[in-house]
């Protein structure tokens, strides 16, 4: 046995052993009674090992099968000599499937608990060699051999440590191991690896991290455990190689979005950004994706900036280093940074908006992607559009809506819906034919991309595209999809829903079919409750059907009046105007005329009379005056201060006969009941009537006598009418070439002689005459 041990060391009498059989003799030795033949059998097998081409015959013979009974000798050189042999066979990857199914696993994890060092070193480097198997490492797991391993690591011999650091790595691959490694309380033995003397433990242990940190169910442990302090110490380290496993450790952690502040926080941005600097280019590719995800949250994206990173993952963008994968990461990391504000500056001053828009025509669709999404960014502030649009990326951009790539599609309609609430840009998006396109993607299965498109949509159709185009919007979306939009819980798609009816109403001869559609009663339940700017478009699409006399009753009678008293309540003149026409439309229907009125009216007609816009002004005007026909609303507007008010500020602020005319017809509508007189009398109103007779308008004249020529139907209003010059502004009617001023005139002349004590101050006015 002793001789055939010797023999065997000698590597050039390997060929010679094995074609005489030499490994059959010392299987035998492996059960013999004599222990110490049994060690020099062991010895002889473990030499003969150190050869792969000796190995098959080791297999064919028995002999590994045998090691694994030897391992449980009590003779610690037979042990150790196993281990030996064990670790030779396993040296090569052609033995792992046999190991495995000769139950190696079992005697590695019996040897690395042993006393012994050096039988506890070999089964290390045994381990370290078989997990680079899948199956082994599963094996290794389910039989509980992570905890000898972790035990082992806390020897003071350095190599031990190397090894069982090297070992654990390997452990470390398997998604399943990964768990089991931090449960077993392996993260103290790593950290205090990390600081290790040696920097091959130190790299293996940072390996082992950034392996663990791939999980994502570790990755709070790691946190809690304050890897990251360790991580940031290691990473100042002289070895390419450790900085490189902390620079993916840290960038695994960081792909966890919560984890960021807390990464940042410990001080480990600043090492990274000096990694993108690194020599290496792996050591670039991992700093850059740790700054890429650092910088996908808000509260980081300043501070990458502040830190410099600038310079460096634009270097790496333009693929300085070579490496796709650290290009890709970088403009990642640059993409993110855009989405905060205060960097879009400082990256359009250094390039990074010309770079994007060269991004567009890379062949990575990845990078293209990113282009995109960081133009899209930049689309959200209103200070980089001349930019953007001048760098020529819009034709790029309408040119990556039409491509089958949805994830393109949803950058660039994101970049559009920011750029489209320019004005000179709506009309350029317009007018190079896209909408087609991002209508198509608004009937996209893809929600987040379907608001994009819908949200890109409303604010084009502030340029008219849609009102130009109502046929063809019609077409791409049907009215009960818009109804449908117009239904969600969603504010873009409500908002679009209301646009795009409101813009296809204004079109008579389509207006039959959006009431077909069942269009009229949701606008009119969502009107009444969904944000104000979809309530201004819904009013706006009542105000067209509005346009229709016959569209009014379904207005009425589905409850759309609130939504038209809000509008014509709007700060913007143009939203007034619209509402309070509208309003003076069905007012002029008498059916709806005490509905209207009831509708609280009053605020939006007080509204109307302060407007400084002429037009508001005469329609409020002519919308009293409908209302004042309805003889319930008479009393009811005589008793309203307020609308008195607004009716003398009318008369008295105004020039333009339009609207001093209906003004006035509405206070004649009211002194049609002797009721209303008091109301009036106490504001002095016919005092303010007077001057109007000497205006030259026929309507306005005519309206004033009529109103003078009511009130002296009762006697208790005669002596103000007297006393403020009645008899002359009658007479002054009477003399007006219109019949009906003339006729008025006179009749109120002879209401007021219907009084003896008047006949002197008319006999004095030469009334007689």
């Amino acid at each position: 046995a002793r001789s055939f041990a010797l023999f065997a060391s000698k590597r050039d009498s390997h060929p010679t052993l094995v074609r005489v059989h030499a490994a059959v003799r010392m299987t035998i030795l492996l059960t013999d009674a004599d222990e110490v033949a049994k060690r020099y059998g062991v010895l002889g097998i473990g030499n003969l090992a150190v050869s792969r081409e000796s190995h098959q015959e080791l297999f064919d013979v028995g002999a590994v099968a045998s090691l694994v009974e030897c391992v449980k000798s009590s003779d610690v050189m037979t042990k150790r000599a196993a281990a030996f042999a064990i670790n030779n066979i396993s040296s090569n990857p052609a033995n792992h499937t046999a190991c495995e199914r000769l139950g190696i696993t079992r005697a590695l994890i019996q040897l690395l608990s042993d006393t012994d060092k050096d039988a506890s070193l070999q089964a290390t480097l045994a381990t370290r060699h078989l997990c680079e198997s899948a199956k082994f490492r599963n094996q290794f797991t389910e039989l509980n051999g992570i905890p000898s391993l972790v035990a082992l690591g806390h020897s003071e011999d350095v190599e031990v440590r190397r090894e069982v650091a090297a070992a654990i790595r390997n452990v470390s691959l398997s998604v399943n191991s990964k768990v089991v490694l931090v449960r077993e309380k392996v993260l103290p033995l790593l950290n205090d690896m990390m600081h290790s003397p040696d920097v091959e433990v130190c790299h293996q242990a940072a390996g082992v991290i950034a392996n663990l940190a791939e999980s994502p169910e570790n990755q709070s442990l790691m946190v809690d455990d304050g890897v990251i302090q360790h991580l940031k110490y290691v990473l100042r380290s002289k070895s390419i190689d450790v900085q490189r496993e902390a620079c993916r450790a840290i960038a695994n952690i960081s792909a966890e979005y919560g984890y960021a502040p807390a990464i940042v926080s410990a001080g480990a941005l600043q090492s990274l950004v000096s990694a993108l600097s690194s020599p290496d280019f792996l050591c670039q590719r991992y700093a850059a994706m740790g700054v890429g995800n650092l910088a996908g949250h808000p509260s980081n994206q300043k501070k990458v900036v502040q830190e410099g990173a600038l310079p460096a993952l634009i270097s790496i963008a333009k693929f300085d280093n070579a490496d796709l994968e650290s290009q890709r990461y970088a403009v990642l990391a640059l993409t993110n940074l855009t989405g905060t504000k205060a960097n879009h500056s400082l990256l359009v001053e250094t390039g990074c908006l010309q770079l994007f828009r060269a991004f567009f025509d890379h062949q990575d669709v990845e990078i293209r992607n990113s282009a995109c999404f960081a133009v899209a960014n930049l689309s959200a502030n209103s200070n980089n559009h001349t930019l953007i649009s001048a760098e020529g990326c819009l034709p790029k951009l309408i040119q990556l809506v039409k491509v089958e790539d949805k994830y393109a599609n949803l950058r660039a309609v994101s970049a559009l819906r920011g750029l489209s609430t320019d004005a000179n840009i709506r009309v350029e998006i317009v007018e190079s034919g896209a909408l087609p396109d991002i209508l198509k993607l608004a009937k996209s299965d893809e929600v987040e991309l379907q608001m994009e498109a819908l949200a890109c949509l409303c604010n084009l159709s502030l340029c008219g595209c849609i009102g130009d185009n109502p046929l063809a919007f019609l077409n791409a979306c049907d009215v009960k999809s818009l109804v449908s939009y117009l239904c969600s819980a969603d504010a873009t798609f409500r908002l679009f829903g209301a646009v795009a009816l409101g813009n296809i109403a204004s079109a008579m001869p389509l207006q039959d079919t959006v009431i077909a559609g069942g269009a009229l009663a949701p606008l009119v339940a969502i009107g009444n409750q969904a944000d104000l700017e979809t309530q201004r478009c819904i009013a706006y699409a009542l105000c067209n059907l509005a346009a229709d006399p016959s569209r009014r009753v379904d207005i009425v009678r589905e409850g759309g009046l609130p939504a038209l008293m809000s509008m014509a309540c709007s700060e913007d003149f143009n939203d007034q105007l619209a509402a309070i026409s509208t309003l003076r439309g069905i007012s002029s229907h008498p059916e709806f005329r005490r509905q209207v009125f009831l509708a609280n009216i009053t605020e939006a007609l007080t509204i109307g009379t302060r407007a400084n816009n002429l037009d508001i002004r005469v329609e409020t005007a002519a919308t009293l005056c409908s209302l004042s026909i309805n003889d319930d609303n008479k009393m009811e507007m005589a008793l309203n201060d307020t609308i008195l008010l607004n009716l003398i500020d009318l008369l008295k602020q105004n020039q333009d006969p339009r609207c001093l005319r209906q003004a006035m017809g509405c206070l004649s509508n009211l002194t049609e009941r002797h009721e209303c007189h008091p109301f009036i009398r106490r504001h002095q109103i016919h005092n303010i009537v007077l001057p109007l007779f000497h205006n030259d308008d026929n309507g306005l004249c005519r309206e004033a006598a009529r109103f003078l020529t009511n009130l002296a139907a009762v006697h208790e209003n005669h002596p103000p009418i007297i006393s403020g010059g009645g008899i002359a502004a009658l007479l002054l009617g009477c003399q007006k070439e219109d019949a009906m001023t003339a006729r008025f005139a006179t009749l109120g002349l002879l209401n007021l002689s219907t009084l003896a004590e008047n006949h002197v101050p008319l006999m004095n006015a030469k009334v007689h005459l």
